[in-house]
């Protein structure tokens, strides 16, 4: 019982060096002297893209296996010496780093920022998630491992961020990472639900998300399909009704796309995300993305 007030409690609330030896192989690869020329132009960014696709294996979202080597710490432009969680995340945040056949649609690829989200989740990324669609009309499922394609606050004082620790493994008895399926029932691909992969706690809560032409303050205004949504969280007990799961206003938020899957940058919500993940970061804290491999 207390595992599961824990964990009640709980929801309710690649690295530099690799990069470079990439590139350099690449430039010793290219016996036509085209990578160097590349270089010259400035295309590094071209030839890192590269060296990730080529070096970087697929592994299906349930085989994962967690870990805090790998991490990429990020905060904003003009704010301190780290690189910007926006600016530079299409580096490791696009479809084409997972194979087709598992690519989730376009209409929810990209970055997503959880504006007005009071807890070190910060913005997760659906293209690297693992889609499977049912055909006939019946949508289709999104796979997401959290201590992965989310993007998390970590304190000055923290090795790890104590919600990535956790959702990598969760309490005993379920003791393994949290996966979270987005469930579209349909292809209008207007509204879903989101559990998880430990019945335990999918009995205490209920997940909807539901696309919004905007946000409710207004401040962000959806553009095309799948810019905007609303995912309320309910709280409660239930095994074969939600009836007794009620809305707990505190862990609502609004995933709202700040990044396109082709790294084009929504700048109007990149400067909300900015000022208001600012404003919820003690001093000498940043965020921090834990890639699968190094």
């Amino acid at each position: 019982m207390f595992t599961s007030l824990c964990l009640f409690l709980l929801l309710a609330g690649h690295a530099h060096a690799s990069r470079v030896a990439d590139v350099a192989g690449l430039l010793n690869v290219d016996e036509d002297g085209r990578a160097e020329h590349a270089v010259k132009n400035g295309d590094i960014q071209h030839l890192i893209l590269n060296a990730n696709l080529t070096k970087t294996s697929y592994t299906p979202v349930d085989d994962l296996v967690p870990t805090f080597d790998c991490a990429s710490r990020y905060y904003f432009k003009g704010a301190g010496s780290l690189s910007d969680i926006v600016e530079t995340a299409h580096e490791w945040c696009r479809a084409d780093l997972v194979p087709e056949d598992k690519r989730v649609p376009e209409f929810l690829r990209g970055l997503y920022w959880m504006k007005d989200l009071e807890l070190p989740d910060v913005a997760f990324c659906p293209s690297l998630g693992e889609w499977e669609g049912r055909g006939g009309g019946k949508g289709g499922t999104l796979k997401l491992a959290v201590w992965t394609h989310f993007v998390f606050r970590k304190e000055a004082s923290e090795d790890v961020p104590h919600l990535a620790q956790t959702v990598a493994k969760l309490p005993f008895p379920i003791s393994r990472p949290m996966i979270y399926t987005i469930d579209f029932p349909d292809d209008s691909f207007t509204h879903a639900s989101i559990y998880t992969n430990s019945v335990l706690i999918n009995r205490f809560i209920k997940f909807p998300l539901e696309e919004l032409p905007q946000t409710e303050d207004g401040k962000v205004v959806s553009q095309k399909k799948g810019d905007v949504w609303n995912r309320p969280s309910f709280f409660g007990f239930g095994i074969f009704t939600d009836w007794l799961k009620f809305e707990n206003s505190a862990s609502r938020y609004y995933a709202v796309r700040v990044m396109d899957d082709d790294g084009t940058i929504n700048q109007g919500t990149y400067s909300m995300m900015k000022k208001a993940e600012m404003a919820q970061t003690k001093e000498g804290g940043s965020f921090v993305r834990y890639a699968s491999e190094c």
